[in-house]
């Protein structure tokens, strides 16, 4: 009955329901311990290929298409692997610790974020298309839906827009307490990486790239217009993370209070939605997850590639 209430209640914890469900069948044979195991057995990832850096994996982003998986390393490397092939197809190495990585929409590009730097790359010859620095260390990047727009968020306090073939700074926008928060400094079982760390969205586009949302520290959410670098609206929410719904006309905040809320793309509007009354809520997302998950492991700088 508790593994069993463990499966029902919590997928993080299926490979604990189907041992305690192991167990019962070997102390005591019963038909609802035989139905958790062959349910629980079905259910479980079934590892394709392990993924191995030098050192620990700070980021790891798939493809669009999700044919390939990108990581960042602290061996100062970013690596494209082929998930078909279970290969390794591009080494692309850098200066200092690589995190985070982010993948263009049409899958054309890969951005890779080390240290002070930003370096966008082109994925059919792994050659690098361009270069831009802040003056702090970068921990978000994101691109524009067109795939010609990048924005970077750092701890200078500025969230950057550049055009992607030349580097061009295209807008800046300084929030307050724009800094990366203290994560757990590994990759979580089943959750996929997005702009940011971990489950947090930090800096987000909307659907025609128009708008750019972002959050700092202080838990204050801005929503800015990117030509004209002018603040359309200001969340203040204990903000965890952001994101636009697909239609760009509202915003999701996740918020340390246990809610998360919908607002007015243009008004600032809230409308509060309790989405979690026992946890604190630190991610959303309008859109689907891919249906490949990304396993922990204990061991450092490898990543389990699950289905």
């Amino acid at each position: 009955a508790q593994a069993e209430l463990i499966r029902t209640h919590q997928d993080r914890l299926l490979p604990l329901s189907v041992l305690l469900a192991v167990e019962s069948m070997r102390r005591c044979p019963s038909m609802q311990a035989d139905q958790v195991i062959r349910r629980g057995m079905s259910l479980l990832p079934c590892p394709l290929f392990a993924i191995r850096h030098g050192d620990r994996i700070g980021s790891i982003a798939f493809s669009p298409d999700g044919k390939y998986v990108a990581t960042g390393s602290s061996d100062e490397t970013a690596r494209v692997w082929e998930v078909a092939g279970k290969r390794e197809i591009w080494r692309l190495r850098h200066e200092d610790s690589v995190s985070p990585i982010a993948f263009s929409r049409d899958g054309k590009y890969l951005a890779t974020a080390s240290f002070k730097t930003v370096r966008v790359w082109e994925m059919t010859c792994g050659k690098q298309v361009s270069r831009v620095s802040h003056e702090k260390s970068v921990f978000a990047v994101v691109f524009a839906p067109d795939g010609k727009r990048l924005a970077s968020a750092s701890n200078d306090g500025t969230v950057r827009v550049w055009e992607v073939g030349s580097g061009k700074e295209v807008s800046r926008f300084w929030h307050k307490d724009m800094s990366q928060e203290k994560n757990e400094g590994y990759i979580k079982s089943g959750t996929l990486i997005q702009a940011g760390l971990g489950d947090r969205e930090y800096v987000t586009f909307s659907p025609d790239g128009q708008y750019l949302a972002s959050r700092g520290s202080d838990g204050t959410g801005v929503v800015w217009e990117v030509d004209s670098g002018r603040e359309i609206s200001r969340l203040r929410h204990s903000v965890h993370s952001v994101s636009f719904s697909p239609d760009g006309k509202h915003v999701v905040t996740a918020s340390s209070d246990k809610t998360a809320r919908i607002w007015n793309m243009a008004s600032g509007w809230g409308r509060l939605c309790i989405i979690q009354p026992r946890w604190e809520v630190r991610g959303n997302s309008f859109r689907r997850q891919h249906s490949v998950r990304v396993g922990r492991s204990r061991r450092k700088g490898t990543v389990s590639i699950d289905s």
